[in-house]
């Protein structure tokens, strides 16, 4: 069963994360990762916040994936037979590069297998 099987979730959002050029690779964007995802965990407690959202640029997707963060498009179907969203392709989900924006999720409370 996946995350959207009773419908919306509470979720905090990551909006345009990122790190000046000078100094990528130092660990700060994935201190603001870590930050964002333990807000949400402490989010949690209080208003019943369920997932961290991001929506990647293409090629930021490898670090959000080895933060734990999954693609929606790769998340499993809710059981009543649904795929999962893609990206639209609108404008409003394209990168300033010009790559579509990649929807992602950390889910804070995972289901046991």
């Amino acid at each position: 069963m996946g995350i959207d099987t009773y419908g919306p979730v509470p979720a905090l959002v990551i909006a345009r994360l990122a790190t000046d050029e000078r100094h990528e690779r130092s660990g700060i964007g994935r201190r603001m990762a870590s930050y964002a995802v333990g807000l949400a965990g402490r989010m949690a407690l209080d208003a019943g916040c369920r997932l961290v959202l991001a929506d990647s640029d293409r090629d930021a997707v490898g670090f959000y994936e080895r933060m734990g963060f999954a693609r929606f498009s790769e998340r499993p179907s809710s059981g009543r037979g649904e795929a999962a969203p893609e990206p639209s392709g609108r404008a409003d989900d394209v990168a300033d590069g010009g790559g579509g924006l990649v929807p992602m999720y950390f889910d804070i409370k995972p289901r046991k297998s």
